[in-house]
């Protein structure tokens, strides 16, 4: 890990001979390809290497010390700020932080830029397609990892995520229904518990949140036409008079479906109106419902893949006893500035979607896999009970 100016990550220069950084040896990292994520916590780590030197390496220091220390929040630890200091970097720790992390393979460099920070926690994204050929100058990949980040700041430096074009604009989720007495806190604990130890192969707690419970009332309408327009339109209340309208294209409940979420508004008249008269659809109300659900999110550092698994309810307000309940895997998007391997996404989708099946069965739930939407739902219930009033 090299901790350098913080500039470097907002300003495409080289970095000058006389410039000091700080080089971290960090634990060796299993053998295999390169990833496309490395997280670092500096909690987890001890006896690190340190050494503090100009770009050209005709000053130095050497020390060693643990995570804390180095990184006890966002700025560089007391003594390594004196070790800059006497390198004649008076004050120079002020502008430092983690910037560039660089891996071994077959004979070169890969290298990536930090993306994401959180006191003591730092998250890199791989920026080089292939190994930068390695020198007799140890630092010889500095200057390409400045300019690859560069030519990819507008993304590492915004927290963009990106979707793979295949998938832009569409859901890709599967499910498990479940009993529907089936209570889904414990099984979004568990779940989350042994997210966060390992036991999902390839996966680890998504930076920044990996838990999210929600709770909200749903206004779904089920769309005829036009016949592009198929699906469902739904309002998802926010706060009084704000929703968040969901509308979902499909004729047939599926693995992948069109789907588009709008931020928070007001449609400022009653929502069948909306429908009719600014959506220009037509469109039939269903039964209003409660959904509450809890996320567990992760990524793949391989991939960069985000995913998550939801443990959801959903009760119609006029009868509770109408109850859904599921477990959801999705795959929401994709941290990377590099090309998508659709097919190694789709293969840990697959997986996730295994490892799912596993976990309920070793629950004791009789768990049906299917792709069974609300839509088809609030359908089937209505046409079981033609007499239900909502």
């Amino acid at each position: 890990m090299l901790i350098g100016d913080n500039d470097l990550l907002y300003q495409r220069r080289r970095v000058a001979p006389q410039d000091l950084v700080t080089v971290v040896k960090l634990p060796r990292r299993l053998p295999g390809p390169p990833a496309n994520t490395i997280m670092l916590s500096t909690a987890d780590l001890a006896d690190l290497p340190v050494t503090v030197r100009t770009r050209d390496g005709n000053r130095t220091a050497h020390t060693a010390t643990d995570g804390p220390s180095l990184l006890p929040g966002l700025q560089l630890g007391a003594a390594i700020a004196e070790t800059i200091a006497d390198l004649g970097g008076q004050h120079r720790s002020a502008f430092q932080t983690p910037v560039f992390c660089a891996t071994r393979h077959q004979g070169g460099w890969h290298v990536y830029s930090r993306a994401h920070q959180r006191p003591g926690r730092w998250c890199f994204i791989r920026t080089s397609t292939e190994p930068i050929t390695a020198t007799v100058d140890d630092l010889c990949w500095l200057d390409p990892a400045v300019a690859l980040h560069a030519d990819h700041a507008s993304v590492l430096n915004s927290h963009a995520y990106t979707k793979p074009p295949m998938f832009a604009g569409k859901e890709v989720e599967t499910k498990f229904t479940l009993p529907h007495q089936t209570p889904i806190w414990p099984l979004a604990v568990q779940s989350h518990e042994l997210m966060t130890a390992g036991a999902i192969p390839n996966m680890v707690p998504r930076f920044g949140m990996d838990f999210e419970s929600r709770d909200f009332d749903n206004y779904l309408f089920d769309v005829k036409g036009p016949e592009t327009q198929r699906g469902y339109v739904s309002f998802m209340a926010v706060r009084p008079n704000l929703y968040r309208l969901k509308r979902k294209r499909f004729n047939t409940d599926a693995l992948v479906r069109e789907e588009d979420v709008s931020s928070e508004f007001n449609p400022g008249q009653p929502l069948d109106a909306y429908v009719r008269d600014v959506l220009r659809l037509d469109a039939r109300q269903l039964p209003t419902f409660r959904r509450i659900r809890h996320d567990i999110m992760f990524e793949s550092v391989a991939t960069g893949g985000h995913y998550s698994i939801i443990f959801d309810r959903s009760t119609l307000h006029a009868d509770p006893d109408e109850t859904l309940v599921q477990c959801e895997i999705e795959y929401m998007r994709t941290r990377s500035v590099l090309a998508p391997d659709i097919d190694l996404i789709m293969n840990e989708f697959a997986a996730l979607t295994s490892w799912c099946a596993d976990f309920l069965r070793e629950n004791g739930i009789a768990a049906n896999a299917n792709y069974y939407s609300k839509l088809t739902f609030l359908r089937d219930v209505i046409q079981r009970r033609p007499k239900l009033r909502w």
